[in-house]
């Protein structure tokens, strides 16, 4: 049962409304008028729902998909202006218990050699972060309890945030909810379980690619409406990753990768259903790929 305030993974993205959902756009795709009223009420930046963005992703009339893309770049534009925020990832190690088939630190590669950062090695590598004027960082790990524990993680944020190097400090580390992903709704509900602990600032993303893209959008819709129900306030950022190669990743691998005109729809439709929330781009696309989306609604870059 689909239930957006639900602290359980499976109610608040629910597989038969997502389904629900798919059929409902489908079905009314052609729907001028209502997709124009959709449209208008975007435009009045309280967002949409997770229904209603669906609809817009469906659309396949050009006029229409080039006024989505116009009214993407002017609610960006009134929420950020012209600012982007830059941060840089910091890789502490790649160490990992998964298997994820889309990721180059799977348990199965045998091609990479295996790292951890000591506490000086992290030193170093932030104070040449600095150097280059980074401020804010992401931290990246595999999900090792045995190389990479929770405390391993602690300290290494002590670390970084105890730097003072020339102009400052670091002023914000952002990490990543950790826990084996296998295990979908534990790792679903890791936001929940941050917000409870006092963290009000947590993203959402999902990896497209893996599954088709569009039921992966309106999940992800409704895990932005899900805590806005729950906590009031919803996600600070949405992340947009998705596949593109690696070592030992082929995107032939995945025929539900996405193409680039579907990625810069998936980006200008969040932009208007989620107007605050900041949007972040992955390190792999390219500089082609980031020129276009900044426009449409990247706030935040790596």
């Amino acid at each position: 049962m689909y239930k957006a305030d639900s602290k359980i993974a499976e109610e608040f993205i629910n597989h038969q409304e997502i389904l629900d959902t798919m059929s409902y756009a489908e079905t009314h795709k052609s729907n001028r008028a209502l997709i124009e009223s959709l449209i208008d009420k975007a435009a009045r930046c309280k967002g949409l729902t997770h229904r209603e963005a669906a609809l817009l992703l469906e659309c396949d009339q050009p006029d229409l998909i080039e006024r989505i893309f116009r009214l993407a770049e002017e609610i960006k534009h009134k929420f950020y202006g012209n600012r982007i925020v830059m941060f840089a990832p910091l890789y502490l190690s790649n160490y990992c218990v998964n298997g994820c088939v889309y990721c180059p630190y799977h348990l199965k590669n045998k091609t990479i050699a295996r790292k951890k950062l000591t506490q000086e090695e992290i030193r170093k590598e932030v104070i040449a972060l600095q150097d280059m004027g980074h401020k804010r960082l992401a931290l990246e790990a595999g999900e090792d309890p045995l190389h990479n524990p929770i405390e391993y993680i602690l300290e290494s944020i002590d670390t970084i945030y105890s730097i003072k190097h020339k102009n400052g400090a670091i002023r914000r580390v952002n990490v990543n909810p950790t826990g084996p992903k296998s295990k979908y709704a534990y790792h679903t509900e890791a936001m929940d379980r941050a917000m409870e602990a006092g963290i009000d600032d947590v993203g959402l993303g999902v990896l497209f690619g893996l599954n088709t893209y569009k039921y992966d959008f309106i999940g992800l819709l409704m895990h932005a409406e899900h805590l806005e129900a729950t906590f009031g306030v919803g996600p600070h950022t949405i992340s947009v990753p998705r596949i593109c190669p690696a070592d030992d990743i082929s995107t032939n691998d995945f025929p539900n990768a996405v193409s680039d005109d579907i990625f810069c729809r998936i980006v200008a439709i969040i932009r208007i259903a989620v107007p605050y929330t900041g949007m972040i781009i992955s390190t792999r696309e390219s500089v082609a790929t980031r020129s276009k989306v900044l426009h449409l609604g990247i706030s935040q870059i790596s």
